[in-house]
């Protein structure tokens, strides 16, 4: 529970004090500024209401109160509306932790997942993608395949990951009809509970391209988003079982937080995650900064959720400081949100650093990410990503961070791990895919 007061200023600002600052100042503030808004622990409440100086204070411009703390007395927030001639909401102090919400809803939006329907089809994937390299090239090393596929240098660590996961997995076929059979069942078996067909599809549209991606002919942007459209990459980033589970623990975590609430989203791309969170934002007072560092996806995004006056738009680089990007260099959020975009970090150790001095103090920042080496990346969308300086710098390493080298990450970004969804023992934790919920130290 958030133990500070906030309020939101006449032209839109947010201002904080200490929950146990004196009820005149926080009297004398609302009025200096024209708080609209205001967001406090329920006995600090009750305070202003018997606070000498109330009474003469002007606050005509106080519109929503919002206190959080145990169901208030009969009268209290009468009195309170009598006083300060607002709304007054009650925020129930949770129940239940907030990872203990995000999972609950999480797991209400996939329902049951059957563990053996998980494991057909990554035995399958894994026997279409690994046999799709094989028909690409069948070098044992990497300069020959190299120069037998004219890869370009910015290829060179993709192929490299290519023939260590090839002799990690020896006794594949690359026979054209068993890679074919494999493509086929690994379709079934997702498109029966785990996803929408077009998912395989598209991966295996890369696989049929795999010389030309490997050569530069083909770019990989291309094959996800063809002509421009979003389409195809709503499949791989919404309609998934392990998107719709991280996303709706994202949403609820929002839900859940005390408002007002000032929100960044980095990497916001094609909006997956932003859908889920604004139907949890209803009406509640919120400031949401989307941010991408292209622009196709900031145009989309604003003809799309234009109308959310709380909405904003920016660009933000997540390899470059902060400080030199308006969007977002003046910090001071409440939740940062980073879907599925830190792994196309330069250096994951850097920006994590730099997104949690974005925070308040014991502000909260949602990770999810891949947690284990996916095939079928490295044959798809790793043909797009930036090079590393971290860990993954080596192609003795996977592409992919996991769940114990991200947690090295948060703990070297002082951000303290509340949670990390789903469970290793869950039936989604194969597919590999996790969410990481963490706050940064008061301190």
């Amino acid at each position: 529970m958030r133990t500070e007061i906030s309020l939101q200023a006449g032209d839109g600002t947010f201002h904080r004090l200490a929950a146990d600052e004196r009820p005149a100042r926080v009297l004398a503030l609302l009025e200096r500024v024209g708080a609209t808004r205001l967001s406090l622990p329920s006995g600090l409440l009750w305070q202003l209401c018997e606070e000498p100086a109330a009474p003469i204070t002007d606050l005509a411009a106080l519109r929503h109160i919002s206190h959080h703390g145990p169901v208030p007395a009969p009268g209290a927030e009468a009195r309170a509306a009598e006083v300060f001639g607002a709304t007054i909401e009650h925020v129930p102090v949770a129940q239940t932790p907030l990872a203990e919400q995000m999972s609950a809803a999480a797991e209400a939006a996939v329902g049951p997942v059957d563990p053996d329907r998980v494991r057909e089809f990554l035995t399958a994937l894994d026997d279409a993608v690994l046999g799709s390299m094989l028909l690409t090239t069948d070098a044992t090393d990497i300069d020959t395949a190299m120069s037998a596929l004219n890869a370009p240098p910015r290829h060179r660590i993709v192929l490299e990951r290519w023939l260590k996961a090839l002799r990690e997995n020896p006794g594949r076929s690359s026979d054209p009809q068993v890679v074919t059979a494999a493509w086929d069942r690994a379709r079934a078996a997702w498109s029966g509970g785990l996803g929408s067909a077009a998912f395989v599809d598209y991966l295996r549209a890369n696989a049929d391209q795999l010389p030309a991606l490997v050569s530069g002919e083909q770019q990989a942007a291309l094959i996800l988003f063809p002509e421009g459209r979003t389409d195809l990459a709503d499949a791989v980033y919404r309609d998934t079982i392990t998107a719709r589970y991280l996303n709706t623990a994202v949403a609820a975590a929002v839900q859940a937080l005390p408002r007002p609430l000032r929100v960044l989203e980095v990497g916001a791309g094609t909006g997956a995650t932003t859908d889920a969170v604004i139907a949890a934002i209803g009406n509640a007072p919120t400031e949401y900064v989307f941010t991408d560092v292209s622009n196709f996806f900031l145009g989309i995004a604003r003809e799309r959720l234009g109308q959310h006056p709380w909405l904003r738009f920016g660009l933000f680089d997540i390899d470059q400081p902060a400080a030199g990007q308006p969007a977002v260099a003046a910090g001071g959020f409440d939740l940062i949100i980073a879907a599925g975009v830190l792994n196309n970090a330069r250096n994951a150790n850097d920006t994590v650093r730099e997104l949690t001095g974005l925070l308040v103090p014991g502000g909260a920042m949602i990770i999810t990410e891949p947690t284990r080496e996916h095939y079928e990346i490295l044959i798809s969308q790793a043909f797009m990503m930036t090079e590393t300086t971290d860990v993954r710098d080596s192609a003795d390493e996977a592409m992919f961070l996991t769940r114990e080298q991200w947690l090295d990450v948060l703990a070297g970004a002082r951000a303290e791990v509340v949670a990390v969804l789903p469970a290793e023992d869950h039936a989604l934790a194969p597919l590999g895919q996790r969410l990481f919920l963490a706050r940064r130290h008061v301190s």
